[in-house]
């Protein structure tokens, strides 16, 4: 079996809802399967939640406050890298107006183009980084 098949057998593993055999399929298969241990865990913490209302502190796991971490900060990176471009393009746009319009450019137009031209590059950049993260976590994944 694939790990989507045990991954559908995680819930209701933890729900006790599967069979003898069953159980036994998945526990031996969570001994070799990091992926689906670490998601019986998340499960098993998040009903331990939810049944236990009493419980005023919680600490999740660590791996998964890091994920949990992780994806808020490639988030806010991407809201990051789109203000930036968003930001540069309309300077550049401002910029080349002012090229085609008036035959002198104030220094503070120039200075605002040539930053705009700059934040655009850092804003691509940005993006491009997390493009290739995620194709080198894929790639390393397939193997």
């Amino acid at each position: 079996m694939s790990c989507e098949k045990y991954e559908q057998m995680i819930s209701p593993y933890v729900d006790d809802e599967l069979s003898d055999k069953e159980k036994e399929e998945l526990e031996q298969h969570i001994k070799d399967c990091d992926k689906c241990r670490e998601e019986l865990q998340a499960i098993t913490f998040m009903r331990n939640i939810m049944s236990n209302s009493e419980q005023k502190l919680v600490t999740p796991p660590s791996k998964m406050k890091r994920r949990i971490y992780h994806h808020i900060y490639r988030d806010l990176l991407i809201m990051f890298a789109g203000l930036v471009i968003i930001i540069s393009m309309v300077s550049i746009s401002g910029g080349l107006a002012q090229l085609l319009l008036f035959s002198r450019i104030p220094v503070g137009v120039r200075t605002l183009f040539i930053a705009g031209i700059i934040l655009l590059i850092c804003g691509l950049i940005v993006l491009l980084y997390d493009i290739f993260i995620d194709m080198f976590k894929i790639l390393k994944k397939n193997k």
